[in-house]
């Protein structure tokens, strides 16, 4: 459930992101996204309660990804104006294929 919160939250600031990255600098929302990203990690290595997993993980770290995730896509289509559409497909394979191999690489570091 934790994991379904961050990635809930993340999804959820997605367009007022976009919304401000386009107004503003995408770069300084991705450099705060970092430090929100890092901040959830701190936070949630200190968790000792449920309530404690759910918020740092779920609100702090979603927030964070959020942020650069949304900021990253915007700045694709900065870069890449020609290939927008193959860059973001090698994107888009790298999130699926880390959500895929992550849990097989944490069971057998736990094992």
């Amino acid at each position: 459930m934790v994991g379904a919160s961050c990635l809930s939250v993340s999804l959820l600031l997605t367009p007022v992101v976009v919304s401000l990255g386009r107004r503003k600098s995408p770069r300084l929302l991705a450099i705060l996204g970092g430090l929100v990203c890092a901040l959830g990690c701190l936070f949630t290595s200190f968790a000792s309660q449920l309530h404690q997993l759910h918020f740092s993980c779920g609100v702090v770290l979603g927030a964070g990804l959020g942020l650069t995730r949304s900021t990253a896509t915007l700045m694709v289509g900065q870069y890449f104006k020609k290939r927008r559409e193959l860059v973001e497909i090698f994107i888009l394979c790298g999130t699926g294929t880390g959500t895929a191999v992550m849990p097989l690489l944490m069971a057998h570091a736990i094992r």
